[in-house]
């Protein structure tokens, strides 16, 4: 862990996984300090003793604020993360997905940080055979948002191949657990566990056999941290290397709550590819990072977090 108290910056850090970092990060004894214009992140996510900005990413605030803190770490969390969205608007999805880098790494630059960690995405792969996904395999997106996040791990290279900015890639496969907005298009166990709990039927696209690889949010978390520490450049893919149908995450979601609910099939809205699962191989080996948490053991958690909210 940290021997040292370092001034950690986390941009998006009021959000979903922004705010599990920050709160983990503020109890490990680090300065936190987080950056988030609150579009979709909220203030009462963060634990007493963080230092909240409110603020887009590219503003003039947020520059004069990292100028100002200097800190020792960056954390590049905030993001448009739909799909869907960006399909519709794909000059909105750049706007805030590539373009803010730009400067932000500039400023990085600037003021020496440390290691600057970006959280980018298995969108970057696309269609694949071969399960799981490793880091070396090929990438071809299939939507702009994939298209984005792989566009700023290139320019990231970039700048670390020719102006020796540490850094570290952080692939995430789809990230679950507290905190997680139930009607977000990529927050589908949260989406489920609301609606089961309620007594809904869940939508579920297509026949429900597409895969996808669900990773409990603290095992996100704790891979960040473990790049903050370790002084290995690079891409890493973040993920359990389990596939995970959407129907059997339903069935999963059932037992935990006691509840059984029917999914509701629907066709017309399916994204992304039809199997998905990332391979952890490399991080295992560079960082010893690896998860930790089974999917019906982080649903469980998640299910206390929706259970104890509700009270």
């Amino acid at each position: 862990m940290f021997t040292n108290k370092n001034k950690i910056v986390i941009t998006g850090g009021a959000g979903f996984i922004g705010s599990n970092l920050a709160n983990k990060l503020n109890n490990l004894g680090q300065k936190v300090f987080v950056i988030d214009d609150l579009s979709k992140g909220k203030k009462e996510f963060l634990d007493n003793g963080i230092n909240l900005v409110v603020a887009k990413v590219q503003s003039k605030q947020a520059a004069t604020t990292l100028r100002k803190i200097k800190p020792d770490f960056v954390v590049h969390l905030a993001a448009q993360s739909s799909l869907a969205k960006s399909l519709k608007d794909p000059q909105s999805d750049f706007g805030k997905n590539l373009f803010p880098i730009v400067p932000l790494l500039d400023l990085s630059r600037e003021i020496k940080v440390n290691k600057f960690v970006f959280a980018s995405s298995a969108a970057v792969f696309g269609i694949t055979d071969k399960l799981p996904i490793s880091e070396s395999d090929r990438k071809e997106p299939l939507s702009p948002y994939g298209l984005s996040k792989l566009t700023c791990e290139h320019y990231l290279e970039f700048v670390n191949r020719h102006f020796n900015l540490p850094y570290t890639t952080l692939r995430f496969a789809n990230v679950y657990g507290p905190n997680q907005n139930s009607t977000a298009e990529g927050g589908v166990v949260a989406i489920f566990i609301s609606e089961v709990l309620s007594g809904i039927s869940p939508v579920i696209y297509g026949d429900g056999k597409q895969t996808r690889d669900f990773i409990y949010v603290e095992d996100t978390t704790d891979a960040i941290i473990t790049s903050l520490l370790s002084d290995i450049s690079g891409d890493f893919n973040v993920g359990t290397a389990r596939e995970t149908s959407i129907n059997q995450l339903l069935e999963i979601i059932c037992k935990a709550t006691g509840v059984k609910v029917l999914g509701h099939h629907e066709t017309g809205h399916e994204f992304g590819t039809a199997k998905n699962a990332l391979s952890y191989e490399k991080i295992e080996s560079h960082l010893n990072w690896k998860p930790r948490t089974t999917l019906e053991d982080g649903i469980r958690l998640t299910l206390k977090y929706f259970n104890e909210k509700s009270v």
